[in-house]
C-alpha cells in the first residue's frame, strides 16, 4: 500500500521546469511515506544533498502530501505510544473481615 501512495503523491507534485528541484521532490516523497520518515528531516537531507532550495523543496512536497497523511500518521504514532506505557496489574483489595491480625 505504501508504495501505491508513495506513486499516487509523486504524481501529485506540481509541474516544475528544474528537474533537480521535481527529482529531490519525488526522493523526498519517497522517504517521507515510503520509508517513514521525518518530514523536516527528509527535506534537510534531501536539500542538501541535491543543493535545492530548502523552502521550494518544501512547498513541493506540502502540495504533492495532503495534510491528512500526516495527521493520521501522527494518530497512529500516538496510539502506539500510549500503548507502549506499563499499566500495573490491578491490586485484589482485601475486605478487613478477612484481614489477618499481624
Amino acid at each position: 500500500m505504501r508504495e501505491e501512495q508513495v506513486k499516487e503523491y509523486q504524481d501529485n507534485i506540481p509541474f516544475q521546469e528544474d528537474q533537480e528541484l521535481y527529482q529531490a521532490a519525488r526522493i523526498a516523497i519517497y522517504i517521507i511515506v515510503g520509508k517513514n520518515q521525518r518530514k523536516e528531516l527528509a527535506i534537510t537531507r534531501v536539500a542538501g544533498k541535491y543543493k535545492i532550495n530548502q523552502g521550494k523543496l518544501r512547498e513541493c512536497v506540502e502540495a504533492a502530501i495532503p495534510r491528512s497523511f500526516f495527521d493520521k500518521r501522527e494518530k497512529a504514532r500516538i496510539q502506539k505510544r500510549l500503548k507502549s506505557f506499563y499499566k500495573a496489574p490491578e491490586v485484589a483489595h482485601i475486605p478487613k473481615s478477612e484481614k489477618g491480625a499481624g
